[in-house]
């Protein structure tokens, strides 16, 4: 485990080592379905189109243990990891100092040599970073654009205060990846 310090928040980068010693993979299909019905009114109308898609979701899940015996246990969607039992792996994830956990955000497959990333999970904690001053700025804009009686003011505020935010999140983004990144064995 180590510590890093990003913008004057704390953020632990937590990592397993070890071998895999079970693993299963299950596919869950979701059905989404939209539009149908319709209207007719003295022998004329209409219907609207049926709209059916679908998505799969993959959960891994797997075992690892170290060499003093402690286990690990990984549940992980969407990832698609490719390994098996026997299979030696780093698991690295990343805790707010705010918070208890983390999530998962690197798998290391030593024995494949193949690395895989979950840049999603970690744009979460990154997004976490600044979003009470986010939510603060809106407040204010709100409060701003009632005292003043303007909505274009109070939309600047909001759209100024906006891409701050991203600009400042994706910047907390870059330092934990490559702080992350390093943690790699």
């Amino acid at each position: 485990m180590s510590n890093i310090i990003v913008n004057n928040k704390s953020y632990e980068i937590c990592q397993f080592y070890g071998e895999v010693v079970d693993t299963s993979k299950q596919r869950e299909t979701q059905i989404h379905g939209s539009g149908g019905g319709g209207a007719s009114y003295q022998g004329t109308g209409g219907t609207a189109p049926i709209n059916i898609s679908s998505t799969t979701v993959v959960h891994d899940q797997f075992f690892i243990v170290n060499e003093e015996g402690k286990e690990l246990d990984v549940n992980l969607s969407n990832w698609n990891v490719s390994l098996r039992a026997g299979h030696k792996v780093q698991m690295l994830w990343v805790i707010p100092s705010n918070a208890k956990e983390g999530p998962f955000v690197r798998l290391n497959n030593l024995s494949l040599g193949k690395a895989q990333h979950n840049d999603d999970a970690l744009k979460r904690v990154a997004k976490s970073h600044y979003i009470m001053l986010l939510w603060l700025s809106f407040l204010i804009a709100g409060i701003a654009g009632y005292m003043s009686s303007s909505i274009g003011f109070t939309l600047i505020i909001v759209f100024v205060a906006y891409i701050v935010y991203r600009y400042k999140s994706n910047d907390v983004f870059k330092q934990l990846d490559a702080a992350v990144d390093k943690e790699m064995i």
